[in-house]
């Protein structure tokens, strides 16, 4: 049993007991404690980051203002408006070009036939994408196929030519921060697309449209307004404590550091998939953790450019897409300038960085032979989201799933495993792997919660939320919780119907 693990004598019962532990201090840790909290639950929340400062993916703040949501992602946009921030538009892009770099410089003008075949392959994934049954990872009669074939495999079967294939590649790539497809489950990325409303829909968030928006202070300053809140709700966190193990039984769950063992109700692990392998988590034996979830970080450098005259002339977004056999550095670039700004902005991912000397193509090189200039070196700052090995790992905007066993294909947002939720924007139902994801995540995981410790402070809708979530992700949740998710749920209905009877009385 893992209480056998458990000195019990070096944990205080009054300076390190809480209600809530969060591991973790990005988004969705931030937002799983502010969405419990301003309900003024009565609960001690802890929040332990393991870096000096909170924001996680989203660090460091001079980079953060280069992100950008859509007004199609709810999440984001609704809790931006919530903390009153402000936003700024998108620069207008309307009819003007965006270019893909391949193999031998920027294609102007894709061939007929190739084109063709390109359309085709992208038509069939979006058709596919938005099967209602990808809505789960297990329910689609081919689920277990695509789960162990690569989304690699995928295009080769479908796309004939290697010339398409290469074009193919390069949206693809786009939306999963990789250029090795063959090292991502083709299961996985449906159902990625699938809740982000098609492949089409998920293309407008990583290139933009006119529905694009920025965040005034970048979104370096959504985690600074949720951490303000918190606080003042009394909620509590510590700085440069790396969580290493986790263990629970039927009474507590119990937290370790290098330095402090600490012991709660409940546990977050609010942290990207791949780094729930650096925590031990021992369990009772009869709850089963499946502790081979196959997921991998993305591979690209987050870089941002400030100019103050863009080196893209009035016919260019200053968007470009690289295919994956290019001889370029640069993954993606967009256009990251706000409207009325008297800066102008590209953002983007490298597959290395730009300081690194290989035989790839630098990119300020690509850059210039994009835009037909030789002005992309005369530019006013210049960064790039690369540092420590841990920094590292934070900097990528997503992980993905590698080809696996479908029962690796395992999504645990919402549902507890014992007295540990796990929490990550890859686990979200509605655009996974984004900034709206990681707030989705947190407040699936606090409304859970708050379903068994705190139901009467949820709204019928919020329980509503996390029931659905439950039976989309077809896991088995202990019939205790479940219980108590269900108790809450039916005393709301009872009030409901308890006031309409009173008003058709009162009539």
């Amino acid at each position: 049993m893992a209480s056998d693990f458990i000195d019990s004598e070096s944990v205080m019962r009054d300076e390190n007991d809480f209600d809530i532990i969060i591991v973790g201090a990005g988004l969705t840790g931030l937002t799983c404690a502010y969405n419990i909290l301003k309900r003024k639950p009565g609960l001690d929340v802890l929040i332990i980051e393991a870096n000096d400062e909170i924001g996680g993916r989203i660090r460091p703040k001079d980079c953060s203002d280069t992100f950008h949501a859509n007004f199609l992602q709810k999440h984001i946009t609704e809790l931006v408006k919530t903390l009153h921030i402000g936003i700024g538009h998108a620069e207008d892009t309307e009819d003007k070009k965006r270019i893909l770099y391949r193999k031998g410089g920027p294609l102007h003008k894709m061939p007929r036939f190739y084109g063709a075949e390109v359309h085709n392959f992208l038509q069939t994934i979006e058709e596919t994408s938005l099967d209602p049954r990808f809505t789960t990872y297990v329910e689609h009669e081919d689920a277990k196929q695509l789960a162990e074939t690569s989304v690699g495999q995928l295009l080769r079967m479908i796309v004939l030519f290697p010339y398409a294939r290469s074009l193919c590649r390069a949206f693809l790539s786009s939306m999963c921060a990789s250029r090795n497809l063959d090292d991502i489950s083709a299961l996985w990325f449906i159902a990625m697309l699938n809740g982000a409303s098609g492949l089409l829909n998920r293309l407008k968030i990583t290139i933009g449209d006119r529905n694009r928006y920025f965040i005034q202070g970048g979104v370096s300053k959504v985690a600074q307004e949720l951490l303000k809140r918190i606080l003042m709700e009394r909620g509590k966190i510590k700085y440069v404590q790396s969580v290493n193990k986790i263990i629970f039984n039927e009474d507590r769950a119990y937290v370790f550091s290098e330095k402090i063992r600490l012991r709660c109700e409940f546990v977050v692990v609010a942290v990207p998939p791949p780094m729930h392998n650096d925590i031990v988590i021992q369990t009772p034996s009869e709850y089963s953790l499946n502790t081979e979830i196959k997921y991998s970080p993305g591979e690209n450098v987050f870089f941002n450019i400030i100019y103050k005259t863009p080196p893209w002339s009035s016919n260019y977004t200053g968007d470009i897409f690289t295919t994956w056999d290019c001889n370029s550095n640069l993954n993606i670039a967009y256009n990251a300038t706000h409207s009325g700004s008297r800066k102008f902005v590209l953002g983007g991912f490298l597959a290395e960085s730009n300081t690194t000397h290989t035989q790839k193509k630098g990119l300020f090189d690509t850059l210039d032979e994009c835009f037909k200039s030789t002005e992309a070196m005369n530019y006013m700052t210049y960064k790039e989201r690369n540092g420590s090995s841990i920094e590292a790992r934070d900097s990528s905007p997503m992980s993905v799933m590698k080809p696996a066993s479908l029962n690796n294909h395992v999504n645990y947002m919402g549902v507890p495993i014992g007295r540990i939720f796990f929490a990550s924007s890859e686990y979200a139902v509605n655009w996974p792997g984004t900034i709206d994801g990681a707030i989705e995540a947190g407040e699936v995981t606090a409304y859970s919660i708050l379903s068994i410790v705190r139901p009467q402070v949820l709204t019928f809708h919020e329980l509503s939320t996390i029931t659905s979530t439950s039976r989309k992700r077809k896991l088995r949740v202990p019939f205790k919780i479940c219980a108590i998710q269900y108790l809450g749920l039916v005393l709301h209905i009872a009030v409901f119907l308890s006031f309409l009877k009173n008003a058709y009385d009162d009539v």
